[in-house]
């Protein structure tokens, strides 16, 4: 077992792999496909799976077993002008985490101030679940694997 989650009647489960659910809008309001065992997909195959569940979801053809057993959520109004936000935790999620907009902000690098694109990012977590050492672990390595992709620099 991988992570935990909370199951459609509220007991704490444990779940085989993550499921990354996204908050995708439609004409029917915002709905949280879940991209099934996440983990075991490698990058491409990742994004191919993500986008074709985002056009399901956008044109209202989301099937219910897709958005069932989502663990863990992101949701991005970055690309909506949103500079940051805390997201509200969705029924059934673990933690969700909130991506802001990348704008251009000055930031200490090596003692020496620059303007870097940056993000703000948060994430809400779900006590019962997560205590405040293990959401601080997952935020850390979150930090360090966002920082590695953008050249090291955060």
């Amino acid at each position: 077992p991988k992570v935990l989650g909370v199951s459609r009647n509220g007991e704490i489960w444990r779940y085989p792999a993550i499921n990354l659910a996204f908050a995708a809008a439609s004409e029917e309001g915002l709905q949280l496909p879940v991209l099934k065992a996440a983990d075991t997909l490698d990058m491409a195959a990742r994004g191919t799976a993500w986008r074709a569940l985002a056009e399901n979801a956008r044109q209202n053809r989301i099937s219910p077993e897709d958005l069932n057993d989502g663990v863990i959520a992101i949701s991005n109004l970055g690309n909506r002008g949103v500079e940051n936000g805390t997201a509200l935790l969705p029924p059934g999620m673990s933690v969700i985490v909130f991506f802001g907009s990348i704008e251009e902000r000055p930031i200490a690098v090596n003692g020496v101030l620059e303007i870097r694109p940056t993000a703000h990012i948060s994430a809400t977590f779900d006590h019962r679940i997560i205590d405040g050492v293990t959401a601080a672990a997952f935020t850390s390595a979150l930090r360090t694997l966002l920082s590695v992709g953008a050249a090291g620099v955060v």
